[in-house]
């Protein structure tokens, strides 16, 4: 199976999150993995594939993927609800904080302000 994945490589601007200047572009590349999902078990064509994969990936670290299987109206639900995250990322503070996270260990249900979590925290031992 020859590769055309290069013509459908996609250019995404890049923005200032502070200003939402734009302030460079990056290419996305794409590569199709239908070697894995259809129902021809050719090893080559996968191996091709799997190094075609991981060489766009490590260009920078981001790479879209076609001939996964995935059904058009799943994808467009799922960039719906990812829309829908984004509008509530860009709301005012005032407005987040009406869910503010609970002050309790209990599953994260709502918002968490800047310095609100720390992934790494000190043991006892490390002090």
């Amino acid at each position: 199976m020859a590769s055309h994945s290069a013509l459908l490589d996609i250019q995404i601007p890049v923005f200032n999150s502070d200003t939402s200047d734009h302030i460079s572009s990056t290419i996305v590349p794409i590569t199709d993995i239908r070697p894995f999902t259809s129902d021809k078990n050719d090893p080559e064509a996968q191996e091709r594939a799997a190094h075609d994969l991981a060489n766009k990936a490590s260009l920078n670290g981001c790479v879209g993927i076609t001939g996964h299987g995935v059904p058009p109206e799943l994808l467009a639900e799922a960039f719906s609800m990812t829309k829908k995250l984004f509008d509530l990322f860009d709301l005012p503070h005032t407005e987040k904080m009406k869910a503010p996270h609970p002050d309790a260990p209990v599953p994260h249900r709502s918002y968490s302000s800047i310095g609100r979590e720390n992934a790494v925290q000190k043991t006892e031992s490390e002090d």
